[in-house]
């Protein structure tokens, strides 16, 4: 644009590229940037999940046992180990 208030059809061109690749950028740096915010978040999901599946499974686990409890343990597990 050289101020004469006429535009050419090669300023134009020029002017009309330019704004369609800043535009271009700017949609992928947001897509980009949600992208990322999307992963950080699944992870964040996944790691909260593996925790509280890790927190469930110890609280079931019982380390107090009696003998006979202990005896009907290993009469399953040779049971199971015959099957």
């Amino acid at each position: 644009m050289n101020g004469d208030g006429v535009i050419t059809c090669e300023e134009f061109t020029k002017v009309f590229i330019n704004m369609g690749f800043e535009e271009r950028e700017k949609e992928l740096k947001t897509y980009r940037k949600m992208q990322q915010e999307q992963l950080t978040q699944q992870e964040e999901a996944q790691k909260k999940a593996q925790q509280e599946l890790a927190s469930q499974n110890a609280l079931k686990v019982a380390y107090n046992f009696n003998d006979d409890e202990w005896e009907s343990a290993m009469f399953k597990l040779k049971e199971a180990a015959w099957r």
